[in-house]
Formats: C-alpha cells, structure tokens, sequence
C-alpha cells in the first residue's frame, strides 16, 4: 500500500521451485496468489516436476524452429461427443550453437510429432502416461511421416478421402519399417506392431497464434545472413569481420577447454601467427632501420610497413581474445565493450588499408626506377615517401571515419550475447562497399599491372645492352 500497512500474502505463501509469488489485490481478497512458475515445473504453488524431453538430430537438418505436437489419446470410458485424441502444440526456437533441445510438458500425453516446416517425425510413443520423467530422443530420417503420396499408387492417392483411407492398411503391411505416415489433408497414421494403420484426426491447417489480439509469443523465421531472436543482425556488410566468422561458434558460460574444435583450432592458428609474425616484423624493423637501406623511398615505405604488420598481428590477436571473452561472457563491462568495439574495429581497418597503399606505393617507386633509369630523382624520392605515408594515413583514416561513428553494441537476449554491429543507412552501406573495394582492388591492380611493367621493360633493357 501507499504507507506499507498491508501484509503481503506471499509473505507466508511463498511458491516452490523458485516460482515467483504474485499475491491479488489486498483490498479485495487477502488469501489469493498467483506462482509464476519457472520453465519444468508446474500447479498452484510449482510444487509439480513436468515431463522433459531432450531431443538431438541425428541424420536431419537443423531449422531455426520447430513445431511440437502432444497427443493425448482419449480411453473409451473417457469418451465424450469429441472422441479425437486431444492436442497441445508449442513452438520452439533452436540456437545456433544448440546440440540439445529440451522443452517440458505439463499435461499427459501419449504421443509427441514434432514438425520441421512440413515434415513430421515421430519422437515419443508411450502407452501408458508417466509424469516427472526425462525422456531422451533423437530425430533421425527413420522416424519421418512421410506423405501418402509416397507410398501410394498415383491412383489411389486421387481417390477421395473416404475411398482412399480404406487402403491405409496395406502401406503399414507392405513397408515393414515405417512408423507413421499422413496425407496431410485428415489423417496422422501409426503402423501397429500388427502392422495395421492406427488413425486419427490431425488439423494440418491449424493457426499457431497465442492470442491473437494479444500475442504473448512470437518467432521469427530469419532469411540467409540475417539472425538473432527479431532478425534484427545481419552479416550482409560486416565484411571479413572476426564476429561473424567465429563467434556463433563459442558458447556461452563454457571453459575454453569445452569450447568448439574452430575456437580452439582459431587460437592455436592465432598464437602461431603471433610468434612467426613478431618474428618476422621485428627483424624487417630492424633491416629497414639502416640508414643505407633507405637511399629511395622504398625504403621508408617497407620501414612503415613493417610496423604496420606488427601491429596488425597484435591487434588481431587481442580482437580474437576479446571476442571469446566477451562472447563467453567473461568480459561483460558495458564500457570496456563499447571500447573495443570502437577502437579495435577501426584500428585493425585502417591498418590493412594502410599496408595494402604501403606495397602499391613500393611497386610504383620500383617500376619509376626501373622505367626512368639514371633519370629517376633518388634524394627527392625520400621526401615524396615521408610526404605519401602521412598522405596515406589520413586519408585512409578519413576514408572510414564513418565506422567508429556508427558502430553500436547489440544485446541478444535469446542468445545471451552482446555484439558490435556497424548500424548504418543503404546509402552509407553503398559507400562501405565501395570504400572496401577500392582499398583492396586499387593497390592489388597496381601491384599486379606494374609488377608486369618492371618485367617487361626489365627484359627490354637487357635485350638492348645484349
């Protein structure tokens, strides 16, 4: 109340199972709660265990959701004007990473399909109920419903219904494995161990809106590249970015040691590199580094680039480790995240860009070299050199300004994860591209044409002095 003089009722009535408590309205009843119970337990005060269900794939592509039916098969004493088995169908989203599907049931049931668009597979026959059990099932190809069309001669399939079901017997006797079958139209067959088919109703066409005027659950079936529990990520511009390569791959709340063989395999493969390119880099660094190496400029270009290539290697490397982290949830400080997301993003584009300019830039120094000869401005190439790396760099650090800017960090509640997205407009994705491409195709074209160049007027040279 608005000066706490009223008792709560969960005070004393508190729910099991860590059911949450919700008591009434005091002013009009005092001894009426509600237990909000959590998933797997059920009744007044979640003192029930449901039935669970852990179900694997075997032999069968994974969805992104299923459909799951129970069937609770009605005793003939039971029988009332509706003798049709009863149903309760749920829906379930499946996980990227998700080996093992689990969902529980309250209410009795004898048979459970589950619906894979419009596949059926048989995963639970039971004929007498037991509650608070832990059923462990796997879907495979030979548990498949397959559609009377495919058992049935073309014929007889377009009889109508009631001519046609009088031949459902003799798919059960002549398919000696087959456990279900259905015509997607009426009837959801069982072949008995007598091998005649067991039938009952099945609406095929029924709607699976929880409430429609006030929905309560939805999923979204997610078209290719895009995901999470709204469709709301995509990877159509992250590029070759480490997020959308590898991290759906690691799992949540789980040791690096339990982690997937391409997480582990990813590590080894980065701290090799590491070692190999600090190795290399350094020893670049300290060639490049002599005075006499840089007579011309490139040698200026390949100093500056064996720093690029060094920091490259550590940058990468601390983006791998932070991104298992973040993703194992490990490192969950909002604003350590939002950090990296907008330094070590932009950071590792702009010195690959950068390396890229550096060896177009070589090539083009080499090719001038080789093309003018004794013409060629040795003293005034150190200065161009100087003058081009700091050219280089800011304009590439313009270039993609616009990723920092419009980075944003996204939660994914389903998944429990936290990812760094580039959020930007179509037209601001057209200049993205656009930019990736000239960074990457600009200085691979110049490489490619004047490295031809050199060896073309190389062999020119030598053709005139022999």
């Amino acid at each position: 109340g608005p000066r706490c003089y009223l008792n709560s009722i969960c005070q004393v009535n508190t729910c099991m199972n860590k059911g949450i408590c919700v008591p009434h309205d005091a002013r009009h009843s005092f001894t009426n709660f509600t237990c909000v119970c959590p998933e797997g337990f059920s009744g007044e005060i979640c003192e029930n265990n449901d039935v669970q269900i852990d179900m694997s794939f075997s032999d069968v592509e994974r969805p992104q959701f299923i459909l799951i039916h129970f069937i609770k098969v009605i005793k003939p004493h039971f029988i009332s004007t509706d003798p049709a088995p009863s149903r309760i169908t749920m829906f379930k989203k499946i996980q990227f990473h998700q080996k093992i599907i689990t969902f529980h049931m309250a209410s009795d049931f004898h048979l459970v399909f589950v619906q894979l668009e419009t596949i059926y597979y048989l995963i639970v026959l039971q004929h007498e109920y037991i509650p608070t059990i832990v059923i462990s099932t796997q879907i495979s190809s030979s548990q498949r419903c397959p559609h009377i069309r495919e058992l049935l001669d073309e014929v007889l399939v377009d009889y109508p219904i009631l001519r046609r079901v009088t031949n459902y017997h003799t798919v059960c006797k002549q398919h000696s494995h087959l456990m279900c079958f259905h015509d997607n139209e009426t009837f959801m067959c069982l072949c008995t161990q007598e091998r005649h088919a067991n039938c009952f109703h099945f609406n095929f066409n029924m709607t699976y809106d929880y409430h429609p005027h006030c929905p309560t659950k939805k999923i979204c079936n997610c078209q290719e590249c895009f995901y999470g529990d709204k469709c709301q990520f995509t990877t159509k511009h992250s590029g070759l970015s480490l997020d959308s390569i590898l991290g759906y791959h690691i799992h949540p709340h789980l040791s690096i040691n339990q982690q997937s063989l391409l997480v582990r395999i990813s590590i080894i493969l980065a701290t090799l590199i590491l070692i190999i390119g600090l190795i290399s880099g350094i020893l670049s660094n300290l060639t490049f580094k002599i005075k006499s190496v840089r007579e011309l400029g490139c040698g200026f270009y390949l100093f500056v680039s064996s720093i690029t290539s060094i920091l490259i290697i550590i940058f990468l490397n601390i983006k791998l480790w932070f991104l298992i982290l973040s993703q194992m949830n490990i490192i969950t400080s909002r604003s350590f995240l939002w950090f990296n997301c907008h330094s070590i993003e932009y950071l590792l584009r702009l010195l690959l860009a950068t390396n890229d300019w550096l060896h177009a830039c070589v090539t083009v120094e080499r090719f001038l070299v080789v093309y003018l000869g004794i013409r060629f401005d040795k003293p005034n190439s150190k200065k161009y050199a100087k003058r081009m790396i700091w050219v280089i760099v800011l304009l590439t650090a313009a270039s993609i300004l616009h990723d920092p800017i419009h980075r944003r960090l996204f939660d994914d509640i389903e998944e429990e994860r936290t990812w760094c997205m580039l959020h930007i407009t179509p037209q601001l994705e057209i200049y993205d591209r656009f930019i990736n491409i000239l960074h990457f195709l600009v200085p691979f074209s110049l490489n490619f044409i004047l490295a031809i160049g050199i060896i073309f007027y190389t062999a020119k040279q030598r053709s005139s002095m022999g």
